[in-house]
């Protein structure tokens, strides 16, 4: 078949290419000790996800629970969904927990208390991390208010609830004009997690999971002393 066979518009991949970038991302994740979790919303394939968990990845991450349904349905057994979603899904959440190990994010009093009442209804438990704004500000909770360390107590206390640990996007990275800028971006991301993390433990709260992803930084985020997992899926 030569190109000029194919009808458009029509996706290409180079399947060599490709896999090498998949071992390049894993490569990196793994040299510095970190699990790798890749964010799916990026080529939104199975058999893309299936490489990548041969390659060592844990799971993945999905945009929205509509993916989340797919990547399930096609067998991968850790998807984490890194943003919020309301409680009004729970429907969905607890059939997404008969099919795959599922995670998501808090940032709110209110909509944490919803997702403990659906799970307690349902006799569940649902894993969740709580979002940590580290200077994009789109969401997550103020790591410089002094309530935060115990805004994640009250979320880990809440029947119905597995808390998991922290989370973030440095969304802002997108925009350094620098590598110098990147790393800087990085390095504070990685110290803000590992001090509210801190604060959270010296409450008696285990933080199992550190996590970060975001492209611009990836490459300086998984140098960073503390973190446990990366999500991104683009190599450097």
């Amino acid at each position: 078949m030569r190109l000029t066979d194919l009808s458009t518009p029509q996706v290409l991949v180079d399947r060599a290419r490709l896999l090498a970038n998949l071992d390049r991302m894993q490569a990196l994740a793994s040299s510095h000790g970190l699990k790798l979790r890749p964010h799916a919303k990026t080529h939104k394939s199975p058999a893309i996800a299936a490489w990548q968990i041969e390659r060592g990845a844990i799971g993945i991450c999905c945009a929205k629970l509509g993916e989340a349904e797919v990547f399930a349905a096609a067998g991968v057994a850790d998807i984490r969904l890194p943003y919020p979603v309301n409680p009004f899904e729970a429907p969905r959440v607890l059939a997404l927990l008969d099919r795959t190990r599922l995670s998501l994010i808090v940032d709110h009093a209110d909509v944490a208390r919803g997702w403990s009442a659906a799970m307690r209804r349902a006799g569940r438990t649902l894993d969740v991390l709580v979002k940590v704004d580290v200077g994009f500000h789109r969401c997550g909770i103020d790591p410089l208010n002094p309530g935060a360390a115990e805004f994640v107590e009250r979320v880990a206390a809440l029947p119905g609830l597995r808390f998991r640990g922290l989370l973030s996007h440095a969304g802002h990275g997108y925009a350094a004009s620098s590598e110098a800028a990147l790393e800087q971006i990085a390095r504070e991301e990685a110290a803000i997690l590992n001090d509210l993390a801190a604060a959270v433990r010296a409450r008696g709260v285990a933080v199992d999971d550190i996590s970060v992803g975001a492209t611009p930084t990836a490459r300086f985020s998984a140098r960073q002393a503390g973190l446990t997992e990366m999500r991104d899926d683009r190599p450097y």
